[in-house]
């Protein structure tokens, strides 16, 4: 090195160090108990979540199960969890048939639906979108789909918003999505074990019972090259088919995936776009947030040849548009009747909001499906949650069912195959 400069490596470390140690105390902060805490309900949100059950026979159903409502609070409000909501719906459901849509069960014409959340243009409200509609069609249907949130980007900001996976006794070893492109996974497929037994074991659990994990890590940062050099030396045989096989090994175990891609244009973004079957683009409302979309869509074409080269069999939607951080200001609204006249049907009727409860609640790694309203007044908006956490409430439940609509539209279609 030489003399009166920088040595830049070590001051690297040294930030990386520092960086590191704010991560850390902010994730104890966030989660004082390491375990990020189940959603709760009162019981007047039960009987609401639970479709206007009467209190006389929620609390008879209670005492069926064995729970205690009153266990969970030193004042003694009544309170059950997201696991007991489960229970109670399920023994509900055993009394009362038709009190609960059915739980769902694909035909076997019916295939996986795998949703992409993309664009190149970073800070567009693709984790946002992604974590929020996967936590809603878990959480908020009482057909229980069974729902898979793979986290593609290295920052690890959808990972985050179920950080229970990092307290997983055996985290360290549980597969990232980078660790498939590594080939990690190779080695315990030689073993013996099959691929879908090896996905499945990296699957993590949730704050919601029916949605699954497929974690980011920081070590993923560099997956993409060495992904690229594994390609040059012929180690992969499909290399843009690494993340469809990955899914397709448990698409039986799951109805539901979303893929959160990062704001990048590699090879592995390429294995989701292969591994869709819809491609929605999240698209802020601002007009270079719109020119980066109108430039990035220019590459499209390049991207779809590339991949029907190598087998891509085209999506069961259009490609679809989804406005994200709408502010309601008067160059949003005009950015946005700029988008539509140009992209028309593509473009989702139904937006994500600039909201103040949906920040608040990812200040502290939730979606709004992840509290319910008591829990968000105890996250400090006693005095002023009321109409902005209902507000986003309502407007994200439209976004959440027209992405639904999307997916049951594609299941309708198939299901004509089996009559």
């Amino acid at each position: 090195m030489k003399a009166n400069k920088v040595d830049t490596i070590s001051e690297a470390y040294e930030l990386a160090e520092l960086a590191q140690k704010e991560i850390d105390r902010r994730n104890r902060i966030l989660l004082s108990d390491n375990q990020k805490d189940l959603r709760y309900f009162t019981q007047s949100e039960a009987m609401e979540y639970l479709n206007g059950v009467e209190r006389e026979v929620l609390i008879a159903h209670c005492n069926k199960l064995g729970l205690d409502p009153k266990n969970k609070d030193p004042k003694a409000q009544w309170l059950v969890d997201m696991k007991e909501i489960y229970a109670l719906r399920d023994s509900l459901r055993c009394e009362f048939p038709d009190f609960f849509p059915p739980l769902f069960k694909r035909l076997d014409s019916q295939e996986l639906q795998v949703l992409l959340f993309g664009n190149q243009k970073g800070g567009s409200g693709k984790t946002t979108s992604s974590v929020t509609i996967a936590s809603f069609l878990a959480a908020q249907l009482h057909e229980q789909y069974r729902v898979l949130l793979v986290d593609m980007d290295p920052q690890g900001t959808s990972s985050m918003y179920y950080a229970s996976g990092r307290n997983h006794p055996d985290y360290k070893h549980i597969l990232s999505f980078g660790d498939y492109f590594r080939g990690k996974h190779i080695p315990r497929i030689e073993a013996g074990e099959t691929m879908k037994e090896v996905v499945l074991s990296s699957c993590l659990d949730t704050t919601i019972p029916n949605l699954k994990l497929i974690c980011a890590k920081e070590s993923d940062r560099g997956a993409g090259t060495i992904f690229g050099n594994r390609c040059l030396k012929g180690e992969v045989e499909r290399p843009y088919a690494v993340l469809k096989e990955v899914l397709d090994s448990v698409k039986d175990e799951f109805d539901i995936v979303i893929i959160d891609t990062p704001p990048l244009l590699d090879n592995l973004v390429l294995n989701a776009f292969n591994a869709a079957t819809t491609a929605i683009v999240c698209v802020s409302p601002s007009e270079n947030d719109i020119d980066a979309t109108f430039n990035w869509h220019i590459q499209l074409p390049t991207i779809f040849e590339t991949l029907d080269e190598h087998g891509f069999e085209g999506y069961d939607n259009e490609i679809k548009h989804l406005f994200t951080n709408v502010d309601g200001k008067h160059s949003s609204i005009a950015e946005m009747e700029r988008f539509g006249r140009v992209y028309g049907t593509s473009v989702l009727p139904h937006y994500v909001e600039n909201s103040e409860a949906i920040k608040h609640c990812a200040a502290q790694k939730n979606t709004i499906w992840d509290v319910s309203k008591s829990d968000y007044k105890i996250l400090g908006k006693a005095r002023t949650y009321k109409k902005p956490f209902e507000t986003a409430l309502v407007k994200n439940h439209g976004v959440g069912a027209q992405i639904l609509k999307l997916v049951k539209d594609v299941w309708t279609k198939q299901a004509k195959v089996d009559c």
